[in-house]
């Protein structure tokens, strides 16, 4: 059996060319309609909205007990080291 046929894809296949095609349509079908709701869809506002009355009393906040991660800054002073570099325009060019 060669390589082919292993995949499914060769003349030993169980899945025939229309079920295969029938397959791709479908998924056709289902993205177009997945890219009309997404897109074809226009929302206006027909009235305000407004939050309600609330009457809250009472009641307690929750506690928490947190440790921080403690992190440590330093500022050092480095010497670097930069190669020169010369720039030399070509004879014509506007630099």
């Amino acid at each position: 059996m060669n390589f082919v046929c292993q995949l499914g894809y060769g003349a030993r296949s169980s899945t025939s060319r229309k079920e295969m095609v029938m397959r791709h349509l479908k998924l056709l079908f289902v993205t177009a309609f997945a890219a009309v709701l997404a897109t074809g869809c226009k929302a206006d506002r027909t009235r305000e909205g407004e939050l309600p009355e609330v009457d809250v009393r009472g009641g307690q906040l929750p506690k928490f007990d947190i440790d921080p991660a403690r992190v440590d800054m330093k500022m050092d002073t480095h010497m670097v080291v930069v190669p020169k570099v010369e720039v030399t325009p070509r004879k014509g060019s506007n630099p």
